[in-house]
């Protein structure tokens, strides 16, 4: 089966900011119809509730249908939404939609609430289109509303925010980096490591990240020292306007020695404005895609269906692998990352040195902030648990890490039970191993770990292990050493 894909989505929100220009949504929508239907993509557009509601919208949005089209949700909770459940909105004076996490997310409501909030849209959805939608998007679900909406309305694809760091005050981090995988019941942004936890309708980050550059974007470049905005091929932002990085970052994504499912995305949420923005990057995307499938090898789908290949091929969260062993700023820099249900891992290398930037453990048991008591704040953070974090383990000092020396990345390829990394350090050739329950590092090394004298989350270090507690949680990173090889396992402390 390919496991190559695109999709063109354009999430679309009526209400913006106060006193938002609405006319710039309809045009940027308009145009992005426009560009679907010159290049023949199967586009999935996502409706917030109240443009579902909105006649202008229907009259723009529905007809697609005819040109094979996706309509699904857009999951922000809004003013007319909350009111439809019987329930008081609690937004900023003016506000149909607000952006904050309270009250604009699921995950800032009561159980029962959430339900009836569901049900609402559901509803309506229903009997405008006659079926529910298969996609719901969102830049954050939590996972009891996941496993609602899974179990009661079949959905076959939940598309979520990518990595970052509090962008408009939504943090995601530590999950799989890239890729697709089934969240478990206790944290959508953690895999399912059992059957049993597990909730049957996979994920799907959006837009996609600079493997090399995006990892310290929040922090202003501090450890980059490049500037470029924000580090996705979205076509609002400069990254996804240049030709060359987008070239560059679709050669990261589909080529042989990546892993898993792979995918991409084009298009933007309608709230951009067209001219000066969307409009410089988004028509030079539609364009290269039309001219490179044969050579990317890719299918052009929507995500719904993306989502029922992937059911259809796994079972399980699959091991994902995406690499980039060319440097699109020409700094010499390279990077592999690997995640597996399990744990995910990141290698880097610049001119002079080889080291582990990360490395995050997946676990079931690991639950969402926000499961048991609704969130009450403007911000929102989902994670997992820190083994090492290039970002929250640093200060203005110290780049953490686990060093491994002067040294390069080499290549990285697939193996029957495992995904290799070969590299040099110190003048020697070493190559990591990632198998589903371990790391094996083979040849004669010395490892480094570096990290900020205070770092919260250890509590215990030697030779032989490190101790961590994470909102409670007490796990350990274990390094046997046996003769030329280093073996990494994870545990939690019962």
């Amino acid at each position: 089966m390919n496991n190559k894909f695109i999709n063109s989505v354009c999430f679309i929100r009526k209400y913006g900011r106060p006193n938002a220009a609405e006319k710039d949504i309809y045009r940027s929508l308009q145009e992005q119809i426009k560009l679907n239907t010159q290049y023949g993509f199967p586009a999935t557009y996502l409706l917030q509730y109240d443009a579902l509601t909105d006649k202008g919208f229907q009259e723009l949005v529905f007809p697609q249908k005819q040109n094979h089209a996706e309509i699904g949700c857009w999951f922000e909770v809004v003013a007319p939404l909350v009111e439809k459940a019987g329930l008081s909105w609690r937004g900023r004076e003016g506000w149909i939609w607000d952006y904050h996490v309270d009250p604009g997310f699921l995950m800032s409501y009561p159980k029962a609430e959430k339900k009836k909030i569901i049900d609402a849209y559901m509803k309506e959805f229903k009997t405008l289109l006659g079926e529910y939608p298969k996609t719901v998007g969102s830049w954050l679900i939590d996972s009891e509303s996941m496993e609602y909406m899974s179990e009661k309305y079949k959905v076959d694809a939940f598309i979520l925010c990518r990595e970052q760091w509090g962008m408009d005050g939504y943090t995601l981090w530590g999950g799989p980096h890239y890729g697709a995988y089934y969240p478990c019941k206790n944290n959508s942004q953690c895999p399912a490591q059992t059957q049993r936890e597990q909730i049957n309708t996979p994920v799907f980050r959006m837009f996609v990240n600079d493997p090399l550059y995006c990892y310290y974007e929040h922090d202003k470049m501090k450890y980059n020292k490049i500037d470029c905005g924000l580090f996705t091929q979205e076509p609002a932002w400069r990254c996804g306007q240049d030709p060359e990085w987008v070239k560059w970052a679709f050669d990261s994504i589909y080529q042989d020695k990546n892993v898993g499912f792979e995918y991409l995305q084009l298009g933007q949420e309608s709230s951009f404005e067209w001219e000066n923005r969307v409009e410089k990057g988004m028509p030079m995307q539609c364009e290269f895609v039309k001219e490179n499938a044969e050579r990317y090898g890719y299918e052009t789908v929507t995500v719904g269906e993306m989502g029922k290949r992937f059911k259809k091929e796994f079972s399980e969260t699959p091991i994902t692998a995406r690499i980039a062993l060319t440097d699109w700023a020409n700094k010499g820099n390279k990077t592999v990352w690997f995640n597996n249900k399990n744990y995910r891992i990141n290698l880097y290398s610049d001119t002079e040195k080889v080291w582990i930037r990360d490395i995050h453990l997946f676990s079931e048991q690991y639950r969402d902030l926000y499961l048991d008591t609704p969130c009450t704040t403007h911000f929102g953070i989902y994670d997992n648990l820190p083994i090492v974090d290039g970002v929250r383990f640093s200060d203005d000092t110290v780049q953490a890490g686990i060093f491994l020396g002067n040294g390069r990345i080499l290549d990285a390829f697939a193996e029957d039970d495992y995904y290799a990394v070969i590299l040099n350090a110190n003048d020697k050739v070493l190559a990591f191993r990632f198998y589903e329950d371990r790391i094996e590092l083979l040849g004669e090394s010395t490892l480094h770990f570096v990290h900020m004298q205070s770092c919260p989350f250890i509590t215990d270090e030697s030779e032989t292990a490190v101790s961590y507690v994470h909102h409670g949680l007490h796990y350990s990173m274990n390094l046997k050493k046996e003769e030329e090889k280093t073996v990494f396992t994870f545990s939690l402390v019962k």
